[in-house]
């Protein structure tokens, strides 16, 4: 789909190559002025030094963080990401891991591999729980739109959260940690996001599935 609409940009006189060689993609990007180049992250400043024209650089990931972003302001570099881009899939690994959650998944999985029937007792329904996200974005809201599907009650934190119901700012998200059920970070890793989760904030929270890149001070289920 994205190689489609990429070409379809050649009526505007923009001519498109795709290189499947990484070998083969390095060099051609000394003639290149923009690149859509998916690679590890300790492989950016080596296609810099290949592509002395490059002006515009696109990524797949939502996140940059770890991204020489002073060498590409010099270099006079646009970098564009992919917010929203993965919304969808991560909204369902998210719904996924609630689920495993609450309904023992992990436990009957492992029952059926030893062909053992297993008891899980009375699991608690998804129905009426209540679920912090923190990130409400593209991300987050495709992950508010399916929980909400199953009759749990949302709250979004963003920075300007506008008049919005259901949504407040970062200034009192970790008060309304010990009503919710279920927390989920869906932010950016940035200096803001650093260290968002430390030992006060588990305490105060029953489970922490992250779906961003927001790092915390003690471990939390992945």
């Amino acid at each position: 789909r994205f190689r489609e609409q990429l070409e379809a940009a050649g009526e505007l006189g923009v001519e498109t190559a795709w290189y499947n060689d990484p070998a083969a993609a390095l060099e051609a990007v000394a003639g290149c002025e923009a690149i859509w180049y998916h690679l590890p992250i300790e492989e950016v400043e080596r296609v810099l030094g290949a592509g002395p024209d490059l002006r515009w650089w696109s990524v797949v990931s939502a996140g940059v963080d770890g991204w020489p972003l002073e060498l590409l302001a010099r270099r006079d570099i646009q970098l564009s990401n992919g917010a929203g881009l993965h919304a969808v899939p991560i909204a369902e690994y998210v719904v996924m891991g609630i689920l495993a959650l609450a309904k023992r998944l992990p436990d009957l999985v492992h029952g059926q591999d030893r062909r053992e029937w297993i008891d899980t007792g009375s699991c608690p329904e998804l129905f009426g729980k209540r679920v912090l996200i923190y990130g409400y974005g593209l991300i987050g809201r495709e992950i508010a739109a399916r929980l909400r599907g199953f009759g749990m009650e949302v709250t979004g934190v963003r920075r300007h959260p506008g008049q919005e119901a259901g949504v407040i700012g970062v200034g009192g998200w970790r008060e309304q940690l010990s009503d919710a059920d279920f927390v989920i970070l869906s932010a950016p890793l940035t200096d803001g996001t650093r260290a968002l989760i430390g030992a006060p904030e588990l305490a105060a929270m029953p489970w922490s599935p992250p779906s961003g890149r927001a790092r915390s001070r003690a471990p939390t289920w992945t």
